[in-house]
């Protein structure tokens, strides 16, 4: 019962239907009524289901005969016995709108699913108008509402569904075939389509996206540039209702995957086995317009870009996404993991349903900065104030069931940068607080049943004594325990790769594997050219064997304002993509090193040691 309730009350909202009938002229029998709809989506494309209404011999005031059945694509179905019907033409001294055909009933609706016995009053009206300006509409009622039956409809609101009529005398049907699967951008596909009921068996082909590829009136349909999913619809020429739609998803990149010949993973969560590792990107996820940011193309354009000529067309294992505990606007609200499924969604549609995100769940939110920081800290997590945020997380992850590497609470924690996790930023924490915040979360997730994660435990990496800089030095204290830690991770941008060896050599004597989460080539103060820096870190990679994965810092950090200046900037894909030319700005776009840089990138990730496919079995 609750689902037929919940259905009708979808198609409750009252809908624009533009120029096609409602209420069907009278058949051989005075005021007799057969009425054949199908209901659409907002979009006139989407089949939802099917309503078949007939009446017997009516006259224009009242009778008690006739039926309404309703089909639904999502499944189940539902049976109307109508005792009372009204329907005619009404001229335009009332409302104004032309001449007005109608029909009203009301009744009962019954789950058949129910065997007749979930039965509700139900009510439902359409009208047509000749008035361009006063559109079609059908409206309905709530089944079981106070309001059923009275003329007074619960759901009012245009443009939510279109219900086409499709005539009495036969029903005019289109159907579409064609292959299956994810495209490739640029690929082409082959579709067919059938028309029923017609002598006329001609379609009309169209994409209903803009730029989300081309068509030819024979059925051959080409990929796009950009991935995403797409609609490719045809229309009966016969009768211009009578439409059918595929959805094509169109994804940039190949998945390369890991040798068969190679041996079994490692022992860690989702660890390759030796000689293979994997590879992505830390990269810009929102939109923007704003040219100071570097590039005012969608994202998809972008990322389908960044494949395409600087992985070699190979699909990226993994993309950062970005999750706060709390929000940045200054309410506190703690942040659930659904905030990060729209980025997930907008990875998913571009590159595929393999890329496995990287989740920065980063503890805080807003200025993490002292003085003026106020969000939670490792001290709250470990009092237990935060558990039930934690939990509900938790579940949430576990609901999401495919694979996430988590950066919890900070990455660079021993940094000076993070109040709410470091002590050189934040004096009132310990390095005490962050293990035991650290084990606090991981144990609730353990609780919870949540097998879908591998943690990364991240700190900054530790510069020589003679450096100096404002970094705790005993990073190591910081460690929750191996049964805490599936990965250990480094960051570095401005230092040669050989700093990482004592993260090497504490991840390889403790059995994990190595994550390079954040590399780049334009640090403020750099002074080693971007080629240089590239090949010596993929050099440092393939001779240490335990870096099992990595992601390059492929993101502009700050915006600039001197944008617009032709003295200082590169321009390119017409002037959408802008950047300083031979600069160490915290630029780290690989658009911004220039075509040899971004070439070099590729022939590097081009290595089939670096795979794009997760080993997730155990």
């Amino acid at each position: 019962m609750r689902r037929m309730l919940a259905l009708l009350a979808a198609v409750g909202l009252v809908a624009s239907l533009g120029p096609a009938s409602v209420v069907a002229a009278p058949t051989t029998q005075p005021n007799s009524f057969h009425g054949d709809f199908d209901l659409l989506d907002d979009s006139g494309t989407q089949y939802l289901g099917h309503i078949v209404v007939d009446f017997g011999e009516v006259p224009n005031t009242k009778g008690n005969v006739g039926s309404l059945d309703v089909t639904w694509a999502a499944g189940g179905s539902s049976h109307g016995q109508l005792t009372w019907a009204e329907f005619g033409q009404q001229a335009n001294d009332e409302w104004n709108v032309g001449a007005l055909r109608w029909g009203w009933v009301k009744g009962t609706l019954c789950d058949k699913g129910t065997g007749g016995t979930s039965c509700n009053p139900f009510a439902m009206m359409a009208q047509e108008t000749l008035s361009p300006t006063m559109p079609n509409f059908i409206g309905w009622s709530v089944p079981g509402s106070s309001k059923c039956c009275g003329g007074d409809w619960d759901q009012v609101g245009r443009g939510a569904f279109v219900l086409n009529y499709l005539g009495p005398a036969g029903k005019v049907t289109t159907t579409m075939v064609g292959p299956t699967g994810t495209m490739q951008p640029g690929d082409p596909r082959t579709f067919s389509a059938t028309v029923r009921g017609a002598a006329d068996t001609s379609v009309d082909w169209r994409v209903v996206e803009p730029g989300g590829g081309t068509i030819t009136q024979g059925g051959i349909y080409t990929a796009p540039e950009t991935g995403g999913t797409y609609t490719v619809m045809a229309t009966s020429q016969a009768d211009v209702r009578a439409s059918a739609t595929v959805s094509v998803s169109v994804v940039c990149g190949t998945p390369t995957a890991i040798p068969a010949t190679a041996p079994p993973g490692g022992s860690a969560k989702f660890e390759p086995p030796d000689g293979s590792a994997y590879f992505g990107f830390m990269y810009r996820l929102w939109e923007s317009d704003d040219p100071a940011w570097g590039d005012t193309r969608a994202f998809p354009a972008r990322i389908c870009d960044a494949v395409k000529e600087e992985l070699a067309g190979k699909t990226p294992t993994t993309l950062a996404v970005w999750n706060a505990w709390q929000s940045s606007d200054g309410t506190g609200t703690m942040q659930p993991f659904s905030t990060v499924l729209p980025d997930i969604e907008r990875i998913h549609a571009a590159l595929g349903p393999g890329v496995v995100p990287l989740v920065e769940w980063t503890l805080g939110g807003g200025d993490w900065t002292l003085p003026t920081y106020t969000g939670p800290t490792t001290k709250d997590v470990v009092s237990g104030s935060l558990d039930g945020y934690i939990r509900q997380y938790a579940r949430d992850v576990k609901r999401y069931g495919q694979p996430l590497f988590i950066r919890l609470i900070c990455g660079e924690f021993n940094g000076s940068w993070w109040a709410s996790c470091s002590p050189n930023a934040n004096p009132s924490l310990t390095r005490a607080d962050f293990v035991n915040a650290w084990r606090r979360v991981v144990d609730i997730f353990h609780q919870q049943g949540v097998t879908n994660v591998a943690w990364l435990w991240n700190p900054v990496i530790p510069p020589p004594a003679w450096y100096g800089g404002d970094w705790d030095p005993d990073w190591e204290a910081y460690y929750p325990g191996d049964a805490y830690v599936d990965w250990v991770g480094a960051d570095f941008y401005q230092c040669p790769p050989e700093w990482l060896d004592p993260v090497y050599s504490f991840a390889t004597t403790h059995g994990k594997p190595v994550f390079i989460a954040e590399f780049g080539i334009r640090p403020f103060g750099g002074d080693v050219s971007y080629a240089t820096r590239l090949t010596s870190m993929f050099a440092y990679i393939a001779s240490h064997p335990a870096i099992k994965a990595f992601s390059y810092s492929n993101y502009k950090s700050n915006p600039d304002p001197t944008w617009a200046d032709p003295s200082t900037h590169t321009y390119l894909y017409d002037d959408q993509v802008n950047y300083i030319t031979n600069a160490y700005d915290d630029d780290g776009r690989l658009l911004a090193g220039g075509p040899d840089i971004r070439a070099l990138y590729a022939s590097l990730i081009g290595n089939p040691r670096y795979v794009s496919t997760l080993v997730t079995g155990p």
